[in-house]
């Protein structure tokens, strides 16, 4: 099983990377899968990002409320944050394999 360990969020993580084989999918149309995935999880970020929680909607809740809700919205930001990165290695993983043939 061939594995690669990133760092993502502040954590140690490990990626199992696919066998690219003859009778697979191939490296070049991984290559476009991971593009394709990665564009769309940026823009949901960017989205996350510009619409994080308005302090505003929360002016009848206890400041420990309000608090929660920003960690919240960070844990969520961090959560797209590790699942980028794991597609980043497998699209690089993917294009290494691609552009060795």
């Amino acid at each position: 099983m061939a594995t690669t360990t990133i760092l993502a969020a502040g954590a140690a993580r490990i990626v199992v990377l696919p066998t690219i084989h003859l009778g697979g999918t191939s490296a070049a149309r991984l290559v476009d899968q991971y593009s394709d995935i990665l564009v769309a999880l940026r823009e949901t970020r960017d989205l996350m990002t510009a619409f994080e929680p308005n302090m505003r909607d929360y002016l009848h809740n206890s400041t420990n409320e309000r608090a929660c809700a920003l960690n919240q919205h960070g844990d969520r930001l961090n959560a797209i944050d590790r699942i980028i990165a794991d597609y980043e290695a497998l699209q690089s993983h993917a294009a290494d394999v691609r552009d060795a043939k």
